[in-house]
């Protein structure tokens, strides 16, 4: 992650991807697992399995879009 994270921005100057990525690695670092909720204080937050599929499609989408 911290080499996408490092391509990206060279790439992108994508302050805002990187904070959203910045934001997953702190999760990443705090969760027992990918079943985790992303956001624990919110029981309808989405698991951490299924907000990674969708935000690493975003980030795709978004390089696609500056290649």
């Amino acid at each position: 992650m911290e080499k996408i994270k490092e391509d990206i921005f060279e790439f992108t100057g994508g302050h805002r991807m990187l904070y959203e990525i910045l934001q997953v690695l702190n999760r990443l670092d705090s969760a027992k697992s990918l079943s985790d909720l992303f956001d624990a204080e919110k029981p309808s937050s989405e698991s951490l399995e299924k907000y990674l599929e969708e935000k690493i499609k975003f980030w795709i989408n978004k390089l696609m879009v500056k290649n």
